[in-house]
């Protein structure tokens, strides 16, 4: 790593900003990628600078309607880590229990009074799978318990979690004890293990199932009746374990998790690119070029016309240094001090509108990290080290922890689906004629591919096996992070969105894939397309959840429009 890293580091900020002001011009009106009338007014630039810091500033044109991350009521309103990209549509009474007990209290008096309850955690999803009915109540787990113990259970090792933790506080946990999960880690750490559970969320696996489902030995949740009841496939139904596990907040609210884990092992990885043109070679090629890997995460970058990969597999090598770090989520700017919240909503503000800014902030972002890979460590001078392969503890290679500079403060719609490997090759085309065909540019990751496999431990994650994924294929999970720019109408904002739905819903329809129920946007879970995509799921579950929740109290509208 260069001396002159910081001083470069500004210096790449304030060159950003400047072009960004300039690039394109008045004749460049692509105007919000798909709509030809975008001209970025003022007051969406001045949100792009203030949105998410916190506070409501009135005289910065901010409100509940433009900027609900900063100006709703969290009291009454829920609204997604996303929070431009989804509000729940009710207010809502909120509580905060710290202990089950207070938990079965809430879901006991709820049901006297006839009220739904519908239980949150770190509000990742962005649909209206996270909202109670109108007149509802919402538990909300940022103050629930976070303890944690390791343990044997039918003969496995374990660790029993309260569902107030993150995965990353549970990886770190599992390290200092020596203990470790499989690749079934997101790779933003700071979600809720409760909500990562209830939607099937997955990692990246080339070998096994990706799919934290697949790692879940027992469940103990305050069920209907406002009693706390613990679940495990010796006491349930084959159906009613699969919709256990990956059970949308519908069947009860989760007080504890228990994951089955290793012994800690070091992960040896390394970062490869490969031309766009290696998809011509059929999806053989590629997957060879996977040699080796274990975890893989795959990064298409348009501008360059380039994937770039994240290799990762079991090692017995020494660590390459303690701290050794993927850091792609969070790249090490060698204590700058600038705004970075800022910087970034102005500068994705300005490329969601404008191509030439897009262009040169995808430019800049991909070469920037073709410069300073991200396999890092700081040395004791205090200096990062960049390296292109390297051997650190399994959890700082897979999953990162978003904190302080890093926090995500603007507003994503993530779309996402799993896709056939046997289908993958035309998946992938239709992706490149998509991005192609509506000049789409993702500055900040591009598009994202991670590998699973197909399972039968779930009714709903991504990975869930029925009559059109056999067991054990291959699957590819396809991703779009779009940014969504701030002060949209919802004209604009359905305008904007459209595309990628329709792309997502082609990809449905053609190639059965199935979406990511914690990902993705309402209008497009609650398609037609999608419930006939998932109907034998839904009916199996549906009749899980009339035993376990006769009287509904966990349904809410969202469930009850997919036909749950």
């Amino acid at each position: 790593m260069k001396p002159k890293r910081m001083f470069l580091s500004v210096y790449l900020a304030l060159t950003i900003i400047s072009a960004c002001k300039t690039g394109g011009g008045q004749n460049d009106t692509s105007g919000l990628q798909h709509a030809a009338d975008c001209t970025v007014p003022k007051t969406m630039e001045s949100l792009a600078r203030s949105c998410g810091n916190g506070r409501c500033e009135v005289d910065k044109s901010e409100s509940a309607a433009n900027c609900p991350r900063d100006c709703i009521d969290k009291n009454k309103r829920i609204a997604s880590v996303y929070a431009e990209a989804h509000i729940c549509p009710s207010e809502t009474t909120v509580h905060t229990p710290a202990t089950p007990d207070e938990i079965a209290s809430i879901v006991k008096k709820s049901g006297q009074n006839g009220r739904k309850i519908k239980v949150i955690g770190t509000r990742h999803a962005s649909s209206d799978i996270q909202c109670t009915s109108a007149n509802g109540e919402t538990i909300v787990m940022e103050k629930f318990g976070k303890s944690m113990r390791i343990e044997k259970f039918q003969d496995a090792d374990s660790v029993l979690v309260e569902t107030g933790a993150t995965m990353s506080e549970i990886a770190h946990f599992l390290e200092q004890k020596g203990y470790a999960l499989p690749p079934r880690v997101p790779g933003v750490g700071s979600i809720n293990i409760g909500g990562f559970v209830a939607v099937g969320a997955h990692g990246s696996n080339l070998k096994d199932s990706a799919s934290i489902s697949s790692s879940v030995l027992e469940l103990e949740l305050v069920v209907a009746d406002g009693t706390i009841k613990r679940f495990d496939k010796t006491n349930t139904s084959v159906d009613q374990w699969k919709a256990l596990r990956s059970s949308l907040g519908l069947l009860g609210i989760m007080t504890k998790i228990r994951l089955e884990i290793r012994k800690s092992y070091h992960m040896q990885m390394e970062i490869r690119e490969f031309p766009e043109s290696i998809l011509s070679q059929g999806p053989d090629k590629f997957y060879k070029a996977l040699n080796g890997c274990e975890f893989a995460f795959s990064h298409y970058v348009r501008l360059q016309k380039k994937f770039y990969v994240t290799c990762g597999w079991e090692s017995k090598k020494p660590l390459t240094h303690p701290d050794l770090e993927n850091t792609l989520f969070k790249p090490h700017l060698a204590n700058v001090n600038i705004d970075l919240t800022a910087t970034t909503n102005y500068l994705l503000q300005k490329a969601a509108c404008n191509e030439s800014s897009a262009e040169f902030l995808e430019k800049t972002i991909s070469s920037t990290r073709a410069r300073n890979p991200w396999i890092q460590y700081k040395g004791t001078d205090g200096k990062v080290q960049s390296l292109t392969e390297g051997v650190g503890l399994w959890h700082r290679m897979m999953t990162t922890l978003l904190e302080g500079n890093y926090r995500l403060t603007f507003s994503t719609m993530d779309w996402e689906v799993a896709v056939p490997k046997s289908q993958w090759l035309n998946a992938s085309q239709d992706m490149l004629n998509f991005i192609t065909k509506h000049n789409i540019i993702l500055p900040t990751i591009g598009v994202v591919s991670r590998f699973d496999r197909v399972n039968g431990d779930s009714l709903f994650a991504p990975s869930a096996a029925d009559e059109h994924f056999a067991l054990n294929e291959p699957l590819v999970l396809l991703e779009m992070p779009v940014f969504v720019p701030f002060g949209l109408s919802a004209e604009q904002l359905e305008k904007y969105i459209l595309p990628y739905r329709t792309f997502f819903l082609s990809l449905i329809e053609k190639y059965q894939a199935r979406p990511h129920i914690g990902k993705n946007d309402n209008s497009l879970l609650l398609s037609d397309v999608v419930k006939k995509r998932l109907s034998s799921s839904i009916k199996r579950f549906s009749k899980v959840r009339a035993t376990m929740d006769p009287k509904g109290i966990f349904n809410n509208q969202f469930a009850e429009n997919m036909g749950l």
